[in-house]
């Protein structure tokens, strides 16, 4: 709300590839400008983006007040977009030729991915974190093919992975409760039901 009014994600290739592939890497590093036309058409998510990994981010998932079926999904969609506008940023500067703002741009989808799952308390926050995480590595594996000196310099990243069991800790304790509250809600109404089925009238 803070940002504005709610914009259109992207579409389209080759910033979203075909098929069932998970990154875009290989169409994204394929010479030529379509992709940086097609970025700059986009270029106000780009920026918000931007100021989200740029400022003092600290994602929290909010936990709802209940836990029965109404608890609300948070909005993942916006993170994925910016998670594919920094990685396709980053292939666009490497087929230009462009390493410090390829770096730039790995960094961002880094810190975004980590600080998606350092905020993360159910299982499914975990999980696309998680994605994500994948989807910048496979990245920076793409980017180290392409220009072997950036390894070195992406290799602290790959030294601390997301920690899982503390990322268990914390998803463990709210699945429980959301199933706890799913049997509080539906019980009686199972319990009813059943008696209805069972009795001879």
């Amino acid at each position: 709300a803070a940002m504005g009014k709610a914009l259109s994600a992207p579409n389209g290739a080759p910033l979203i590839c075909g098929g069932q592939r998970a990154t875009c890497d290989a169409d994204w590093l394929a010479p030529g400008d379509a992709l940086v036309r097609q970025r700059a058409g986009y270029g106000v998510i780009g920026e918000r983006c931007d100021k989200l990994v740029e400022g003092p981010f600290e994602f929290e998932e909010l936990l709802p007040p209940g836990g029965g079926v109404d608890a609300p999904v948070m909005p993942w969609a916006p993170m994925s977009d910016c998670s594919r506008w920094f990685r396709s940023g980053a292939m666009a500067a490497l087929a230009r030729g462009q390493r410090e703002e390829a770096m730039a741009q790995l960094r961002r989808a880094d810190r975004l991915h980590r600080q998606l799952w350092d905020g993360a308390r159910t299982l499914i926050g975990h999980m696309v974190a998680t994605r994500l995480a994948r989807n910048t590595y496979d990245s920076m594996a793409a980017a180290a093919i392409r220009e072997p000196a950036l390894a070195e310099a992406m290799a602290p990243w790959l030294a601390a992975p997301l920690d899982t069991r503390v990322g268990a800790r914390r998803w463990m304790v709210f699945e429980a409760n959301f199933q706890r509250g799913l049997v509080d809600e539906f019980g009686p109404s199972v319990g009813a039901a059943l008696a209805i089925s069972e009795s001879p009238f």
